[in-house]
């Protein structure tokens, strides 16, 4: 038996097949859905991981895999494996990965928000994993980190709760080795803070999506990032081949997905705001692998200052109207004066006043070059107006015309502004409304394009979701802002209504996609 077992819940270790975007369905509050439907997402979303015949994890979330490499390297005795393998294994510490452990995560906040209140699957299966392994196991050591431990500062009463011996934040390059000796040796303490990582840990086995990490950090210094108070560092083109190959020989991995704040600007060092064109470079060799490469995150800004980086990036990716790829991105809002209050670097090279012309041109040349933005805003910063959301509206608007989904998210505490007030459900007043409505009717809009244009690359449910989804969506806040009630019945209409539809656009034939 091995003495350390790394671990995620089922949210973390969700099906492989879906694509990376399907971990948003951990976000959905689990006690608004029917009994049929929660039972569908348990069955067809939540799969335990693939295992080979020791009950190891054949795919895996890249932070398990980053902290298993670190560990085997340094001679300790680990493995990876499924939550659902957990009783098949007796060690004396368990690792946890953790995103969103109690569902207060920005795109959790605003679904359980809106569901009034009803607890989400990743906060369910989080703490239904940590209370198994504490009955199963009571004198293991329990260690938590990942993304998400930010989240016990807001809760510190649930470490004591679930039985958890530490919580790790920050990176564990620096401090791994020494906090697993005295865990398998002694006592552990209930916290540490880690430092920057000299060195950012590369993968020995295959990661979810074939994910592989090309950076860390982000120097623009958005307030209510998190990852903008992390330290801004780019890892060597060899050791990403390195982690690329792992992943392209593997038979669960579909496609190399490239993990960074700002991927347009991968090797550029702090202060340099337009791309400096090496991304290109990465993408080339690690398409001489064979595996399609999905992107991750980009500024608009990087976007807008770098047409022709863009350009040979999409070119060497192969795609075309009829094969298009996306970025998430952050559009935030339209209004100047926040953008000048809480993220001045967002528009670099431009001034903040100027970002609702930089939005729109990151937003031209993205879409020109068949990537579309998939953007979120934040609701509720801290000192918005009215007029603000105002001015968010008529940019949303204005981007009519460029394919993209736009999602507005409820202000989350994080980064410099953690000690702020989160943005809840009651404060939606009319023009949040508006805001809302606008959005929806936006991305219910090219959802459905987008489904009919290429959705045979996505899952199924995938597919639901964007096209189905979203319209159900714009209909409850179009009813929310005209402030009717909308019975059993009527919503039951809409369900059927959009699903046909749906259905509809699977066996018609498909209009291709046309950018100018």
């Amino acid at each position: 038996m091995p003495d350390i077992i790394l671990t995620a819940d089922k949210t973390v270790l969700i099906n492989y097949r879906l694509t990376c975007l399907g971990g948003f369905v951990a976000c959905i509050p689990r006690g608004s859905l029917s009994p049929f439907f929660t039972n569908y997402l348990e069955r067809k979303i939540f799969l335990p991981a693939p295992a080979n015949e020791k009950g190891e994890a054949e795919i895996a979330n890249l932070l398990l895999r980053k902290v298993e490499s670190f560990l085997l390297e340094r001679g300790f005795e680990v493995i990876v494996c499924d939550s659902t393998k957990i009783r098949d294994f007796k060690a004396k510490v368990y690792g946890i990965t953790t995103i969103d452990p109690f569902g207060i995560g920005p795109a959790t906040s605003t679904m359980v928000g809106l569901s009034g209140g009803k607890e989400p699957f990743n906060r369910y299966y989080f703490e239904k994993l940590v209370r198994t392994i504490r009955k199963e196991h009571p004198k293991a050591k329990i260690i938590v980190g990942g993304p998400g431990v930010w989240q016990f500062d807001v809760f510190p009463e649930k470490q004591k709760q679930l039985g958890i011996d530490c919580i790790v934040q920050g990176e564990i390059e620096e401090v791994g080795e020494e906090l697993f000796k005295n865990a398998l040796t002694g006592d552990i303490p209930r916290k540490i803070v880690a430092p920057p990582a000299k060195k950012i840990a590369g993968i020995k086995k295959p990661t979810l999506w074939g994910m592989v990490q090309i950076g860390r950090g982000c120097d623009r210094g958005c307030q209510f990032c998190d990852p903008g108070i992390r330290h801004y560092a780019w890892r060597p083109i060899k050791d990403i081949l390195e982690d690329a190959k792992v992943n392209a020989k593997s038979r669960y991995v579909n496609s190399i997905t490239l993990l960074a704040e700002d991927e347009l600007r991968y090797g550029n060092r702090p202060g340099e705001w337009t791309p400096c064109g090496k991304i290109v470079e990465l993408v080339s060799e690690i398409k001489k692998l064979g595996k399609p490469i999905t992107p991750s995150h980009a500024n608009l800004s990087s976007a807008a200052a770098s047409p022709e980086v863009v350009k040979e990036y999409s070119r060497v990716l192969g795609l075309t109207g009829d094969n298009f790829s996306a970025f998430q991105v952050g559009l935030e809002t339209g209004s100047t004066r926040l953008m000048r209050m809480h993220m001045k670097g967002k528009a670099l090279p431009w001034e903040p006043d100027r970002w609702q012309e930089v939005a729109k041109r990151g937003f031209e040349v993205l879409v020109k070059n068949h990537i579309f933005p998939l953007a979120t805003l934040v609701a509720g910063l801290p000192g918005e107006k009215e007029e603000d959301v105002w001015e968010t509206i008529c940019l949303v608007k204005e981007l009519k015309e460029y394919p993209s989904l736009i999602m507005p998210l409820f202000f989350v505490p994080l980064g410099k502004l953690k000690d702020s007030t989160s943005f809840v459900e009651k404060n939606l007043t009319d023009v949040y409304k508006e805001l809302y409505v606008t959005c929806f009717e936006h991305t219910a809009y090219w959802g459905r394009k987008f489904t009919s244009w290429g959705g045979k690359s996505l899952p199924f449910i995938a597919q639901w979701v964007v096209h189905v989804g979203t319209m159900l969506a714009f209909d409850y806040f179009k009813t929310l802002k005209e402030k009717r009630k909308v019975s059993y019945l009527t919503w039951s209409f809409h369900l059927l209504k959009e699903n046909s539809i749906f259905l509809a656009s699977k066996i018609l034939p498909s209009q291709k996609l046309k950018v100018a």
